[in-house]
């Protein structure tokens, strides 16, 4: 209309309103073709789909618990809820046999994680730990990809329980292990000894097996004269512990093994059970060591009367030294140690020819008058160190052995003599000359040595004994075939 009747106000409205509804058509049709093309993808890709929707806004009370979130919108179960009954997809509960048997075999393969590394109480618990963790890790990643509910608490309990059972059992058996060593060593070797065995019981072997051992064997001269003498009283015990206590303690000091007493002698090795690369150095210097401190008990037994002016008196008489006079006998060789008895009482031993050979060894000191002998091959070990001073003394075939042994006298350790005098280096020389004179048959020259030896050094036995086998030979020679050996006639 062109002259509408209409006032002027009506008209400014609708004309405003005429210019704006195209830019209003055109706002509406960009919307619908934007709602065209949601609608569109939505078709494509929630074709069949099930839409939930629901308020999430944050002032509402519609808030549940579930085993991941302690405050979770309830949109969100009511989602998953209608997907498990959509999907037929429900959390599968495993049957409580089938989670019996899987603790049962996690307990037993913890039991033999714990077993193997009970030696190492860090390891143990770090392998138990991890395992743990291991089962826990399994049973989640079963039931996110299987939806598989595995009951965890049994398991658990029965980890914890067969950890526990373990470690328990373990710390018996240890304890029970560190008993029995406690027992069977503690009198016989010396206690830091006793310790790192009980610290690490894997260094010991409990069976018998062959080791080289330096072997030591002691025994009192004429100890049968003292016993006699003192009869039944307290004093020969009295005596018996004055003398023993002493020698023992060195011997332990040495961390030698005291195999046995057998009245007044002491059996005693060194090698074993634990292994010493000084053995045979070790033994040698307790024989030094008990040489200089009997020296010390029969001044103490002399002055409390045990061992009075007849005792003595009886010890001086036939060529005896007249004092408390310990002799003896060293010999290293590979011979048997273990416990030997029964299941009620063992006692730890050597067994063994070369055993043997260290007892004729000391009974041998009673041909030649000397204190300490030693063998060849305990000789050749310490010779390599200079720490002794030996004296070759003889080749003798012991009773019971068909090969001969080369005999040394244990003269003194470098401990408690520095060095030799110019005599005593002399005294040495000579007597290794006259030795080599008599294995030549040279009776004239070898006596003579002999004699300058003896004369310079009175009392000295193997001078003594060698003069007289050169007398003897001068009159009686040996065999043509004669290798120099002397045959041993008494033990």
């Amino acid at each position: 209309m062109e002259n509408p009747d209409i006032s002027d106000e009506d008209y400014n409205f609708y004309a405003d309103l005429f210019n704006r509804i195209p830019d209003l058509f055109s706002e509406s049709r960009s919307i619908l073709e934007e709602i065209q093309l949601y609608r569109t993808f939505l078709r494509e890709h929630l074709s069949g789909a099930t839409i939930v929707a629901g308020y999430t806004g944050t002032s509402t009370t519609d808030y549940g618990a579930n085993p991941f979130e302690r405050k979770y919108m309830n949109m969100g179960i009511y989602g998953a809820v209608y997907n498990s009954l959509v999907q037929g997809d429900f959390i599968r509960e495993i049957p409580f046999w089938i989670t019996g048997i899987f603790a049962l075999m996690a307990g037993i393969i913890v039991s033999l994680l714990s077993n193997l590394s009970k030696k190492n109480s860090i390891l143990n618990t770090s392998l138990g730990a991890a395992f743990l963790v291991l089962a826990i890790a399994g049973s989640g990643a079963v039931f996110v990809f299987t939806g598989t509910y595995i009951h965890l608490l049994p398991i658990f309990l029965t980890l914890i329980f067969a950890y526990l059972g373990t470690v328990i059992g373990n710390f018996i058996s240890a304890s029970r292990e560190k008993a029995f060593i406690q027992g069977a060593f503690d009198q016989v070797i010396s206690p830091d000894v006793v310790k790192r065995i009980q610290e690490n019981p894997d260094m010991l072997k409990l069976g018998g097996e062959n080791r080289v051992i330096t072997a030591m064997f002691t025994d009192i001269e004429r100890f049968s004269t003292i016993s006699e003498k003192l009869g039944t009283s307290d004093q020969l015990f009295d005596l018996l512990k004055r003398y023993l206590t002493p020698m023992s303690d060195i011997i332990l000091d040495e961390q030698g093994t005291i195999d046995k007493y057998e009245g007044d002698a002491i059996i005693a090795f060194w090698n074993a059970p634990l292994d010493q690369e000084d053995h045979a150095h070790r033994a040698c210097r307790a024989a030094m060591r008990i040489v200089e401190m009997e020296k010390q008990i029969h001044k103490d037994l002399v002055a409390q009367g045990i061992l009075t002016k007849e005792i003595l008196d009886e010890l001086s008489k036939n060529d005896g030294h007249g004092r408390l006079f310990t002799r003896v006998g060293i010999h290293t060789g590979e011979n048997n140690i273990g416990f030997i008895g029964t299941d009620r009482r063992k006692d730890y031993t050597a067994l063994g020819d070369n055993m043997n050979l260290a007892a004729r060894l000391e009974g041998v000191n009673k041909t030649y008058g000397t204190q300490v002998l030693i063998s060849d091959e305990t000789e050749s070990i310490i010779h390599e160190q200079f720490k002794f001073y030996t004296r070759q003394l003889d080749m003798v075939r012991v009773i019971g052995k068909k090969k001969p042994v080369t005999i040394y006298e244990l003269s003194y350790s470098k401990e408690f003599k520095t060095n030799l005098s110019v005599v005593e280096r002399e005294l040495f020389k000579d007597y290794r000359q006259a030795l080599i004179h008599f294995r030549a048959k040279e009776w004239d020259k070898a006596e003579k040595l002999f004699s300058h030896v003896l004369s310079k050094t009175p009392g000295d036995g193997p001078s003594q004994v060698f003069i007289e086998r050169c007398k003897k030979y001068r009159v009686t020679p040996p065999p043509a075939n004669w290798d120099g050996v002397y045959k041993m006639e008494t033990k």
